[in-house]
């Protein structure tokens, strides 16, 4: 008797436990781990109740740090038994696996994403976009092995990373609980630990396969905050320096851009002064409804604002049926990512909907349950980020089905709005202008007419520029040096003072706003004199 589960996860988190036995012929009396024996697990009393707590513990101790895990007994066990072109053994998604394995002897279910996470933490694993298997059988021998291996893997083609885990339960039914981990190979990490001490940079270097090329990292820190750290790229080699400054818990996500557009490559959790973790608390993720489940995904979505304190976002039709499209887009064509083949990158699905934006941003996920998706979406800081931004106030939301798993989209922005009154405009810029020259220790500024009839009517033009604006305001002769300032942006709100318009030498100021009728874009001139 066998039955098969299949998971594929794009968001990833994590949980563990882990039996294993010698190569060939049936589980022993008592099974061991490295030498030492481990007790069955027991067949789960009852199935898991959405919303309820969640303790699970590390069968393995956590490993020291990213890529640090080594071969052991059940790696020279199961490794020669998953041999096929272009997969390769690694030892941390055996190590993994088996923690997998454990869990779902434990638990009777697969695990959520923040579980599985946990896991490949623990094992210092650094892939993105892990898949889970778990097949429950009471088939014996090495067979077994390579059929889960290959049934995970279907028809698609390497490389492929690949660690196997088994367990056994008491009782009734399939016993023998094997667990196949997949990943895809988008880099390699230069091992790195996962305890460092406050005030020291953390030096985090690797390589870039091919296929991927301009990386980004967002870190964030114990506070919570949300920084762009500058990486440094030389060929396929790339390095940064993660800030550690205080105590508590850095996450850092590495994005690339690659064939589906920027896609995360890795997320690493370092702990600063604080111990590394061998148990998680968590709770079972909520059941996903009969019907409405874009419904579903958006209450999902605000109740995470809430948590934060942010205002809901609104749903919009047309963002709807854009983010719907995109999920049967990648369905159809078998791909979860932001490019897609057919319709391009959200902004030219916003485009062709002829949907202007002043800010926009785009949320995917391929998980087993609408909640699991949104949990592993806020545990990616660029997605996380996407959903806890104020940038936006309307939603989109997406959500298919195949057999298997949901495929979600989330698609935010916020409508152009319509500049009626470019004087109340004019004011609001001056306002945010004023209040960012007083922090600055600048003078205050008052507003000359003639400054502000040149501004827009450089403001006026399809392309104004700062030196057009500079000639225009020449013909004034004004005494004194003149500066001038010009920006596109989808709202006011998004003019962010810097630079020279805080130079303390200036006193009088010329506004010119314009926005354009066909993209909504703002056109705006800034004239300052002394």
């Amino acid at each position: 008797m066998r039955v098969v589960l299949l998971l594929a996860l794009l968001i990833v988190a994590g949980l563990g436990l882990l039996l294993l036995r010698p190569p060939g012929g049936p589980p022993p009396a008592a099974p061991t781990v490295a030498g030492e024996p481990v007790a069955r697990a027991p067949r789960p009393a009852a199935a898991p109740r959405p919303g309820t707590p969640l303790h699970v513990t590390l069968v393995e101790p956590p490993v020291a740090g990213y890529g640090e895990a080594r071969p052991g007994e059940a790696d020279a066990a199961l490794a020669p038994l998953v041999g096929r072109t272009g997969v390769r053994w690694d030892p941390g998604l055996g190590r993994a696996a088996r923690e997998l394995a454990a869990f779902y002897a434990a638990e009777g279910a697969l695990a959520q994403s923040d579980v599985l996470a946990f896991f490949l933490d623990a094992a210092g694993v650094s892939a993105w976009g892990v898949r889970q298997a778990i097949v429950a059988t009471t088939e014996q021998g090495d067979a077994a092995i390579a059929d889960a291996v290959a049934t995970h893997l279907r028809a698609e083609s390497g490389p492929w990373l690949v660690g196997v885990g088994e367990a056994f339960r008491l009782g009734d039914g399939p016993g023998r609980i094997i667990a196949v981990l997949l990943a895809r190979p988008t880099h390699t990490l230069t091992p790195i630990g996962r305890h460092h001490a406050a005030g020291r940079p953390i030096r985090l270097s690797g390589r870039l396969l091919p296929g991927h090329t301009d990386p980004e990292l967002v870190v964030q820190g114990p506070d919570e905050r949300f920084v762009d750290v500058p990486v440094r790229v030389q060929g396929d080699r790339f390095e940064a320096t993660v800030p550690a400054d205080e105590p508590g818990t850095v996450v850092a996500e590495l994005i690339a851009v690659g064939a589906a557009g920027p896609t995360p490559l890795t997320q690493l959790t370092f702990h600063v002064d604080e111990p590394v973790p061998d148990h998680l608390e968590t709770v079972w993720p909520a059941a996903d409804p009969a019907a409405d489940p874009a419904g579903h995904a958006a209450r999902l979505l605000n109740a995470d604002r809430e948590r934060f304190g942010l205002p809901p976002l609104a749903r919009d039709a047309r963002l709807d049926a854009i983010a719907q499209a995109h999920c049967a887009d990648m369905q159809a064509s078998g791909f979860v990512g932001h490019r897609s083949p057919t319709t391009g990158l959200p902004a030219d699905r916003l485009a062709a909907a002829d949907y202007a934006a002043a800010a926009s941003g785009e949320n995917v996920a391929y998980n087993k349950s609408l909640a699991d998706a949104e949990a592993g979406l806020m545990r990616s800081l660029g997605h996380r980020r996407n959903l806890l931004s104020t940038d936006f106030t309307h939603v989109g939301l997406g959500a298919t089905r195949d057999a298997e798993q949901w495929y979600v989209t989330q698609l935010f922005a916020t409508p152009r709005p319509i500049i009626d009154d470019p004087a109340e405009a004019r004011a609001t810029l001056l306002a945010r202008l004023g209040a960012a020259r007083e922090e600055a220790g600048a003078g205050r500024l008052r507003r000359q007419a003639r400054l502000e009839r040149v501004a827009q009517a450089e403001a006026d033009r399809e392309r104004p520029t700062p030196q057009h604006a500079l000639d225009a305001a020449g013909a004034l002769r004004l005494s004194g040096k003149v500066s001038a300032w010009v920006g596109r942006m989808g709202l006011l709100g998004q003019f962010v003072p810097e630079g020279g318009l805080l130079a303390d030498e200036f006193g009088q100021v010329g506004i010119g706003i314009r926005q354009d009728e066909a993209t909504g874009e703002l056109r705006i001139v800034i004239l300052l004199a002394r």
